[in-house]
Formats: C-alpha cells, structure tokens, sequence
C-alpha cells in the first residue's frame, strides 16, 4: 500500500531487547506481538492503557484528576514525559508514545490584568487519536489531529498545529505557530510540506495503530 511505503521511513533507534517501533511500522497490518512485562509496565484495568512505570506523567494527583487524560488502548513507553503540571493535556484512543517523547504545553506570555506582569500563560494540548509519536520526539503544539504519524527525533514547536492525517518524516523541526495542512507530508529543518499522502491514508493509519496497539501484550510477571 502506499502509506505502508511511507512509513517504512519511519526510523527508530535499535534495541536489543525488543524490535523497533520502524519495524513493527513496517510489518503494517500484522506488527509483531511485542510482550510488555507487569515489571517494568502497568496496564489500566478498564481503558486497557499500557504504561511505563518509569514514565513521568506530571499533574497525576489526587486534586488534579483531569489534568492528564489517556484514551483506551493507548501505549505510553519508558521514559516518556507528559507535563501535565503545566496545562491540561488530552491524548486521544490507538496512540502509541514511543520511548523518551516528551509532551509539553506550550505558552505565550500574557497579562490578567492591565495592572499585573507579566506571567506565562499555558495553553491545552490536544492529541487525536490513531496517532504515533516516535522516540525522542518533543511536543509543544496546540493540537495534533488523529491519524497523524510522527517521526523519530522530531520537534513540534509551541502551538503548532498538525490536521488530521499527516506524516511527520524523522527529524523534522516544526517552527512555532506553524500549521500543518491535512495529508501533508512533512520534512526538514525548519520543517515544509514536501509531498501529499493519498486520501486513503486516513483509513490505512487507523488501521495500521489499532494493529500496532493490539500488538503490546501485557503480561503479568
């Protein structure tokens, strides 16, 4: 198909113990099953979310229950960071945040009153489903649409906003505020719209994050 080409692009760094996120992208509609041990990961009894247990998931307390809210099926792996201490952030069902991503709101500077400094303002962070973020990628847009592919290594500057099915090729630096059209693929440092994905993209991504999620076993140990 013509988005499994595309992904197929997507790089991930090697990993003795498991194989890489490009890989599993690559077998497309039957990623191989990938155990995730009860050791290392927990899993949410009703929304069946797998997440690390060394994943920093900033704002998850008591008095601050909305603060982070997960979709079902969604993966959240090691050392993935979501700040929300900061803003509210939404990820949507069928994600999958690869190893060492970060998610952070992002902020502009504003006053609450004429008579009052200035302060940081945060905005929320919205993230649709069927998306995949690669590893050591960092999120500061406003939203990101579903059935979004993002890249390892890449770098989506405050509130940048990326439309519902795109792919984000490895490496890409967003500057801020920039706007990603739907089916755009997207490259380079600063980041451009370098080719367009085929309408049935959106069909094939869906497809393609529900197997990849399905495909994370977990195992109590």
């Amino acid at each position: 198909t013509p988005c499994a080409a595309v992904m197929a692009g997507l790089a991930a760094a090697p990993d003795s113990q498991r194989p890489s996120l490009a890989e599993r992208l690559c077998d497309f509609l039957e990623p191989r099953e990938v155990v995730y041990p009860s050791s290392e990961y927990g899993e949410h009894s009703k929304l069946k979310v797998i997440c690390a247990r060394s994943a920093l998931l900033l704002g998850m307390k008591k008095d601050n229950e909305n603060a982070i809210r997960i979709g079902r099926k969604t993966v959240l792996e090691k050392d993935v960071v979501l700040r929300g201490d900061l803003q509210r952030i939404s990820v949507g069902a069928y994600c999958f945040i690869g190893q060492r991503a970060v998610l952070r709101p992002s902020w502009i500077p504003g006053r609450e009153a004429e008579d009052q400094p200035l302060r940081c303002q945060w905005s929320k962070m919205t993230i649709g489903s069927h998306v995949v973020i690669g590893e050591d990628t960092v999120v500061e847009a406003f939203a990101v649409g579903s059935f979004v592919k993002i890249g390892d290594g890449c770098i989506l500057g405050k509130h940048c906003m990326v439309k519902d099915c795109c792919l984000l090729l490895p490496g890409a630096v967003l500057p801020p505020f920039m706007v990603v059209p739907p089916f755009s693929i997207v490259a380079g440092n600063p980041a451009r719209v370098v080719a367009e994905l085929p309408e049935s993209a959106a069909d094939e991504y869906r497809s393609a994050s529900e197997a990849l999620c399905r495909s994370c076993k977990f195992v109590r140990t």
